[in-house]
């Protein structure tokens, strides 16, 4: 999808199983688009565990991983997206030094 999306394509010709609930064709790449929605779904980037078994399966010996983490720096150092409760988390550790939200003298009570 990378390399189809990066010369401008569809995934209209791939293969493969279809994101649940978009159709096939939907996504679309090019040099110039931003590769998080228009070419790879954000809650696919983000629900990657980087166990790297697909790392060990592929035929091709793709290092799968990083890529996936450095898109995922880039939409959280750079674009400022978190998904779910990240940005609460992040907010408490910020304002609190605890990814809870206590104070640091109520921790340990």
């Amino acid at each position: 999808d990378l390399v189809t999306g990066m010369v401008g394509g569809t995934d209209a010709q791939y293969a493969g199983s279809p994101t649940p609930g978009i159709p096939v064709g939907k996504h679309a790449g090019a040099p110039q688009k931003p590769l998080i929605s228009s070419l790879i779904e954000a809650d696919t980037l983000w629900s990657c565990t980087t166990c790297r078994a697909c790392v060990q399966e592929c035929p091709m010996l793709i290092e799968h991983v990083d890529a996936i983490v450095d898109m995922r720096r880039n939409q959280t150092l750079v674009e400022g997206t978190v998904p779910g409760k990240g940005p609460i988390t992040l907010a408490n550790l910020r304002e609190t030094g605890s990814a809870n939200g206590y104070d640091i003298g109520a921790r340990y009570d």
